[in-house]
């Protein structure tokens, strides 16, 4: 099956990310360049698989080569989010 890559198409491929849906994002984003999906905020699947503490779509889009350094709107790449969220929980562990 082909996708169209519209808005509402690359708003479902973040939501698999979210819903940890595996094997139909695999699917998807074996029938293209992973580098196309873009939400937004300029944010790549890579931004949203840190944010969503999604290790296995994480390792999966590395094999992908899917592009690390790619900055969102607010020029930020995935490893700041990967750094801000290990604060945050290091401050939570403190509580």
């Amino acid at each position: 099956m082909k996708y169209f890559y519209e808005k509402n198409n690359i708003s479902e491929v973040f939501e698999m990310i979210e819903f940890s849906d595996l094997e139909d994002f695999k699917k998807i984003v074996n029938e293209s360049n992973v580098n196309i999906f873009i939400n937004e905020f300029g944010q790549n699947l890579l931004h949203e698989a840190v944010t969503q503490d999604a290790p296995e779509i994480f390792n999966y889009l590395l094999y992908c080569n899917i592009d690390i350094n790619k900055l969102d709107r607010d020029g930020k790449t995935p490893l700041h989010y990967s750094t801000q969220l290990m604060i945050i929980i290091e401050y939570i562990h403190k509580l």
